[in-house]
């Protein structure tokens, strides 16, 4: 009797030790996330190159790259994406691309003196002596492809990259934008507000997204963006979207939307409507 208990002892101790240890991947070659930072260390500019474990704590490596040319006086981060940071110092605007291969060779972009730009939305739009301009790095050089926007929506900020083949989402407190990078143009997602929206990344391998405000729910798959706004009104329990929680269930994609006004909405990935066409719901 002695024995099992010793043994039931010991069996729960390395349980725990197990337990307690943060796995390291098997494999850097994938999975393995990249972060990148502009700033200031010791007066100097650098751009700075973080890869981690999965587990988001173990490191793998970190390159510093000193931008010598850049006078660090007056320092700021204005905003970033997923391909660029974009910031200022007394020397002017900067766009950093995301790539040390880039800034080793190349090092950073200047878009102009910090007189000449009165406006900046997302990491793109500059607003130069009163005109907008769409300015982007072009590949292996310092040099910037600058196009003129026309009919520029005010006070624009930067919501999703890479959600739709269409172009990138922008908003402002009125509504939600689609901006096509081909045409340099600007559509209105249809009864968005631009201060209620909010977005769900769906799939952490597909680029599946919600985008919904207090009253109107699309779902976005990259190629299209369709609005259920229809399948919750149509329940007269349904009273806003304002408090919609998303659950992620442990089995296959089911999600759950609970808009906690007494209906749970069931988006399932194998097939999420029934035969009419009808997002599926189920009460709670």
């Amino acid at each position: 009797m002695k024995k099992i208990v010793a043994f039931i002892i010991l069996f729960s101790s390395q349980l725990i030790i197990a337990n307690s240890i943060l796995p390291i991947s098997e494999c850097y070659s994938y999975y393995t996330p990249n972060y990148y930072k502009v700033l200031v260390k010791d007066n100097k500019v650098v751009f700075q190159h973080t890869i981690k474990d999965p587990n988001n704590i173990s490191y793998v490596s970190r390159e510093t790259i000193v931008l010598d040319s850049i006078n660090s006086t007056d320092f700021k981060i204005i905003t970033e994406d997923q391909s660029t940071i974009l910031f200022s110092t007394i020397d002017g605007h900067f766009i950093a691309e995301k790539d040390s291969y880039e800034i080793q060779r190349q090092g950073v972009s200047k878009v102009a003196d910090n007189n000449i730009i009165s406006q900046t939305a997302g990491t793109n739009f500059f607003c130069k002596r009163g005109s907008w301009y769409y300015i982007t790095p072009i590949k292996y050089t310092k040099e910037l492809n600058e196009r003129k926007i026309k009919n520029m929506p005010e006070n624009l900020e930067f919501l999703l990259a890479d959600a739709l083949r269409e172009g990138a989402l922008y908003k402002n407190k009125e509504s939600v934008y689609i901006f096509n990078y081909d045409s340099l143009s600007f559509k209105k997602i249809k009864n968005l507000n631009g201060s209620q929206v909010k977005y769900e990344k769906i799939n952490p391998h597909l680029k599946e997204h919600f985008l919904y405000d207090d009253n109107t729910f699309y779902y976005l798959d990259f190629d299209e963006y369709i609005d259920y706004t229809d399948q919750f009104v149509s329940n007269n329990k349904f009273t806003s979207l304002k408090n919609a929680e998303i659950v992620y269930h442990n089995y296959g994609y089911n999600i759950s939307i609970n808009t906690n006004d007494g209906i749970v909405w069931m988006y399932l990935k194998s097939n999420n409507t029934d035969k009419d066409g009808n997002l599926k719901k189920s009460s709670q």
